[in-house]
Parts: structure tokens; C-alpha cells; sequence
């Protein structure tokens, strides 16, 4: 038997941790099918404060034989300590019928509240001085049954928070079917037909902040079908035969939310074993996140990942946490053990948005902030890589890694088969020390560059002076004013160093903002850029001949383009001080070929661009300080495991483009004309 010392326990404040239940739905969703019923009601969470209220349990019964629901409700404040604690927490409760027409509607009536818990703490009764932060009740549909007054009563102590419940009719009902409390768990409702919910929480602090949260719009609220149940069912399905014993041990029983299994199932689910999530090729999918909010720490979006993916932390990986290089706003790549549900609906351009709210300062005049994070895996425009805290004003240097033809802005500097980044996981801290050894604040910002050139059904006809047009554009929105004259150190790969090369030509033809970031290049790695031309001959046949032929064709080794690019870039990119490094590879690459309608690289291995072509630049960088060899394939040239040495060796390539460049990119704009 459940007794006043045990609901005490159950329901005392204290230190919070927010999970997902095992029936919550995917948060920030639409019921967008107007049947279902999600079981987290709301969940507001973030610098400290928190709202979570979730639907334990739902059952279907009777109240002196008149159909009835009962469900319980809980809801979970957590706040901070002295003034930042809540004075007052409020909650709304409204219930309405579910009609499918109109017409419908105008014959449906609402959900009748029978009786409720509690209804005023400060009422005498026998229990006075014991805690609980229960509210419940039971409520049948007839019309003729009136309304019975609170049924269970508890008071609190003096210092604890006080409770007090209304129930009240609009116009267009005649029994009460809205109810408000200051803090509630459970209600019953008795009803005619399926019915609906919209709740409404609000709380506020000592000094005057507060948040609202409005968990569902009108048009979206939770759902009742008078037959999908949630958890454990009550001691009895006639809900007004229920002692009042039993029914406070059934509100505290901690397993509410789970449901009751067949005795003769029992024994043999306690003998599964946990379910793990499998790593598969998806679990190694790195997301792009953009869109937090700038005041948001990498701990506040740790909370939010798993409040509204509804994932533990245990389950994902935060890989970078930077400065947004567009916006006031933070960037976060993150990987996982198992991809969420709500990142695995079909998304043709590889995106997904997840909406939730976050409370906001004291100082401002709205409770809440709706914030929207866009997920995606095609990394299209610059991404920011590492964990660096500092402003994009501040850092000392641009490092801008754009991929290959077919290439994905991340994966293509990342290890294949692993998970390392070499950009992201490594560079970072080996830029923190200076040439004599000295730790130093990380102050380069390294980016890489997306864009558009997959091979199959692509539906593009931009060829590289357009990819370079678009590179051209971003780099001018992300170094603004006196940020053009920060030095940049380019790698690019393949396809990337011919746009990189078509974008300097492009500057050298440009504005004062265009020629300050062409003074501003102090150099580049060139991996496998096919500068004379590649074999193109397996690319060809996963073309479109309307679309993105003509791309394809312009990098194949009878490209009319590539001759003219090489006459121009040597007349724009003249810099004596400037470097650039090539690299070219040493390894056959296999070819794709059609199998059962998919492409797969295991056709005949070749060699996709040949030596002459992969370092072919500047008369005066011939020698073998600049020219490399990568014993990989063509698409892993770029790909570097922990600890390799080709890494070390691009590793020392960029720390001498690194050292001294502030004064070398300064000496250029003070000697020569704007």
C-alpha cells in the first residue's frame, strides 16, 4: 500500500536530468495524420531552465458506466538557485471534441472534467502537512452526472509551492471542461467520442523571467481515440470503484509509463538482452547543424540534441562546435551510434529541420524563442571545422578546403572506412603549436567549401566558372571590410583546384573587395588537380548529356577550357611570395561501373590523372620543394588516417604557408595599389 512518506519521496524537488520516455514521439513534429498521439507534450529546455511535461499513461473506462478516460500528466520544472528558482508555475488545461467536419463539430460535445486532483492544497483534511505535487481526477461523459468535488486532498507545507484548481465552461458548453491549476500531474475526462487536448504551461522566476510554453498549436494539440492506450492500466476499468489508496499507488508507481506485459510473456522479457544500437554504415553519417543561436554553449546544444531527438548523449558525438563563418549563430557537426528517427524521414536534397523553443533573458520582452535547426549531410557553402569559441573577427588567417568533382565538402578529407577528419580532428591542434614548439591560442579558421557536381541525375548544367562565381560570392559575404585582407591558404582537390584557380582569375578581374582577397591568398595545396586534363572516359557514362556533360567534359585531357585557365591564372596569381604546393598521386584508382542499376567503383583500376597534368603551375614551382608525391588513389589523396605521414608532410607544407604570412599579405597592400 502506498503511503504518505512514499509520495513524498516521489515527488519532492529535486535536481532534474530530462529523457525521453520510451513512447515519446519525434519533438518539434506535426501530428500531421490527425490520428496519433504523441506522448511528450512538451519539452522546453536550455541555459539552465527547463519545462517537460509528458502524458504517463492513458487508460479507457467507465465512471458509473458512463464512458471515461483516465490520463496522467506529468509536468517538470527545473530552474536555478535563489532569484533564478520559480516563484509560480501555471498550467492550462482545455479539452474539446475531435470531429472530422464541421457538421460533426456542431453535434459533437465536449469532454466533461468529473473530478480532479487536487483541487485546493490549503483545504483541511486529514492529511494536513504532507507533500505531493499530484493533481489527478476521473471524469464520465453523461451529462446528467454533476460535477463531484476533489475526491483526494493533500495539503503542503507552508514554505512548498501552493495549489488551487478551477474548472470552467466556455460559451458554447455547458459542463466544465477547461481546467487551470499552479502545477498539475493527472486529470480524468469523460467523453462521447475521440477528443482532443491543448495545454498550456507557463512559470515564472523571482526576478521576473518567464517562460511560456504553448506545446501544441490549436490546429495540433494531443490526441484521444477512446482506444490507444500508453502504460500500465489502473486497479480497475470502473475508475470510480478505485480506493483512494490504490489509486495514489497507481499515479507513484515509477514503471507508469510502461506497459503491462502478458503473464506468461514476463519472465521472458526480463531475460532479453539490452538492445544496443548497431553501427552500420548510417551510424557514420556526420551531420551539418546550423542555426543555433549564438548564446547557445556546447553544452545547452548537448541538452537540445537529446530533448528534441529524443538521444542520449552516450549516443552522439559532437565533432566541431565554431562560429557560423555567415551569421551571428553557431555551426556543429555531430555524428551518431544510431541516426535519430527524425533524421531518417526521405529527404531528396538531404536536409531536415527540427523546430523547439528556448527561453530567453529576463530583459526581453518575449517568454520564448522558436529556433529552428537545419540538419544536413551535402555540407553545400563554407562549413567551419574544430571547437574554436573565438568571433570571426578574430582569427588571424582563413584555411579553405573545397572538394572534388562528385565530392562531399566532409568526407572527402576523411579518413575512409573512420571516422577521423584530419581538418577538423587534427589540424586544429597541431596549429596551437608555433614553430618553436610554444602552445599558442588557435586563431586560423579552417573551413571547407561545398557545392553541387554530383554525376547522377543531376539535373545542374554549371560548369566551373559558375562553381567559381559561387565560391566568389560566399568568400565576399564571409570576409567583409577588413576581413578581405586576412590571409587565406586554399587546398584544393581535384575538380576544387580547378575552381580555385578560375575563382583567383575571377578576383584578378573583380572590384577592391575581389582584388583585396586575391592579395590576401597567400598560397595553396593542390591535390591531383588535373591542370592539363584527366580520363574522364568512366565519368562519362553517368552524365547527362543536357546537364552536367558539359562540366565533365571540361575537365577530360581535350578540354578547350583548361589551356586558357593555365594562360590566365599565371597573369592573375604572379605573387613571387606566394607557394603553392602540388601533390600528385601514385596509385591506380578504380573505375565505376553498373551493377543490377548501381554504380559501383570496382571496374577496371586506371590511372585518372597523370603527373605532367597534377603539376602543371608556375614555371618558378618545378622543383621538388613543390611537387609531391601521395602514394593513394585519386579520391584518397585528400583522406588522411591518424598519425599518417603523408599528413605530416601536408601538415609541414602549411605551417610554412602559415608562418609569416600576416607580414607577407601586409607588405602586399602597402606596396602595392589598391
Amino acid at each position: 500500500m502506498t503511503t504518505s512518506k512514499d509520495i513524498i519521496g516521489s515527488w519532492q524537488a529535486r535536481s532534474l536530468e530530462f529523457d525521453e520516455d520510451d513512447g515519446s514521439g519525434i519533438l518539434g513534429q506535426r501530428n500531421t495524420d490527425d490520428t496519433s498521439t504523441r506522448t511528450k507534450i512538451t519539452h522546453l529546455q536550455g541555459l539552465g531552465y527547463g519545462i517537460v511535461g509528458t502524458v504517463l499513461s492513458v487508460a479507457y473506462g467507465s465512471w458509473y458506466e458512463s464512458p471515461a478516460a483516465l490520463c496522467v500528466m506529468q509536468f517538470r520544472f527545473r530552474a536555478k538557485e535563489g532569484v533564478g528558482r520559480y516563484k509560480n508555475a501555471e498550467i492550462w488545461v482545455s479539452f474539446e471534441p475531435r470531429a472530422s467536419s464541421d457538421n460533426d463539430a456542431s453535434r459533437a460535445s465536449h469532454p466533461i472534467i468529473r473530478s480532479f486532483y487536487p483541487e485546493n492544497n490549503r483545504s483541511k483534511g486529514p492529511h494536513v502537512g504532507e507533500e505531493n505535487h499530484l493533481l489527478s481526477g476521473t471524469i464520465p461523459s453523461s451529462s446528467t452526472v454533476t460535477s463531484s468535488s476533489n475526491i483526494f486532498v493533500r495539503q503542503w507545507p507552508a514554505d512548498e509551492y501552493r495549489i488551487k484548481a478551477t474548472t470552467w465552461s466556455s460559451k458554447d458548453a455547458d459542463e466544465p471542461h477547461e481546467v487551470f491549476w499552479k502545477l498539475f500531474e493527472a486529470e480524468g475526462i469523460g467523453f462521447s467520442g475521440p477528443f482532443r487536448a491543448v495545454v498550456t504551461v507557463k512559470a515564472t522566476t523571482a526576478f521576473g523571467l518567464k517562460l511560456r510554453k504553448l506545446p501544441w498549436s490549436y490546429d495540433d494539440p494531443i490526441l484521444f481515440d477512446g482506444e490507444t492506450k500508453k502504460g500500465r492500466s489502473p486497479p480497475s476499468s470502473d475508475f470510480s470503484n478505485i480506493t483512494e489508496s490504490d489509486f495514489l499507488g497507481y499515479i507513484c508507481d515509477p514503471a507508469i509509463s510502461v506497459t503491462s506485459l502478458p503473464a506468461n510473456l514476463a519472465e521472458t522479457a526480463v531475460k532479453q538482452p539490452e538492445t544496443k544500437p548497431q553501427s552500420g554504415d548510417k551510424s557514420k553519417t556526420v551531420f551539418r547543424i546550423r542555426g543555433i543561436p549564438s548564446a547557445c554553449s556546447r553544452d545547452d546544444l548537448v541538452e537540445l540534441l537529446q530533448a528534441w531527438l529524443g538521444v542520449a548523449k552516450e549516443q552522439f558525438q559532437l565533432r566541431s562546435f565554431t562560429p557560423n563563418p555567415y551569421r551571428d549563430e553557431r555551426m556543429a557537426m555531430l555524428s551518431f551510434t544510431a541516426i535519430p528517427a527524425a533524421l531518417t524521414l526521405p529527404s531528396p536534397k538531404k536536409e531536415w529541420r527540427i523546430e523547439g523553443s528556448l527561453p530567453l533573458q529576463e530583459d526581453q520582452t518575449a517568454n520564448t524563442r522558436k529556433v529552428v535547426l537545419h540538419f544536413d549531410t551535402h555540407f553545400y557553402g563554407f562549413s567551419a571545422l574544430g571547437l574554436s569559441s573565438i568571433s570571426s573577427s578574430n582569427y588571424t588567417a582563413d584555411i579553405i578546403a573545397i572538394t572534388g568533382l562528385g565530392g562531399n565538402a566532409y568526407t572527402s578529407f576523411k579518413e575512409p572506412g573512420g571516422p577521423h577528419m584530419w581538418l577538423q580532428d587534427a589540424l586544429p591542434i597541431d596549429l596551437q603549436k608555433s614553430v618553436n614548439g610554444l602552445v599558442k591560442p588557435n586563431s586560423e579558421r579552417i573551413l571547407t567549401y561545398g557545392y553541387n557536381t554530383q554525376l547522377e541525375n543531376n539535373q545542374s548544367f554549371q560548369v566551373i566558372d559558375d562553381l567559381a562565381r559561387q565560391l566568389r560570392g560566399s568568400l565576399r559575404a564571409i570576409r567583409e571590410g577588413d576581413l578581405c585582407k586576412r590571409p587565406i591558404v586554399f587546398i584544393g582537390h581535384s575538380l576544387g583546384g580547378l575552381v580555385v584557380k578560375q575563382l583567383l582569375v575571377q578576383l584578378n578581374q573583380g572590384d577592391e573587395v575581389d582584388k583585396s582577397n586575391l592579395k590576401a591568398t597567400r598560397g595553396a595545396l593542390f591535390f591531383g588537380v588535373p591542370s592539363l586534363g584527366m580520363d574522364i572516359a568512366s565519368f562519362i557514362p553517368r552524365t547527362n548529356p543536357q546537364t552536367n556533360r558539359t562540366l565533365v567534359d571540361s575537365i577530360g585531357t581535350d578540354s578547350q577550357f583548361l589551356p586558357l585557365l593555365a594562360q590566365q591564372f599565371l597573369i592573375a596569381f604572379d605573387f613571387r611570395d606566394s607557394i603553392i604546393f602540388s601533390f600528385y598521386e601514385t596509385r591506380l584508382s578504380p573505375t565505376a561501373i553498373k551493377i543490377n542499376g548501381k554504380w559501383e567503383r570496382t571496374g577496371e583500376p586506371k590511372k585518372l590523372v597523370d603527373i605532367e597534368s597534377a603539376i602543371n603551375g608556375r614555371p618558378w614551382e618545378s622543383d621538388s620543394r613543390f611537387i609531391m608525391p601521395i602514394d593513394r588513389t585519386h579520391s584518397e589523396m585528400a583522406k588522411f588516417e591518424p598519425c599518417s605521414d603523408d599528413y605530416e608532410r601536408v601538415l609541414g607544407c602549411l605551417m610554412l604557408l602559415l608562418k609569416d604570412a600576416s607580414d607577407i599579405i601586409s607588405a602586399r597592400f602597402h606596396s602595392l595599389p589598391a
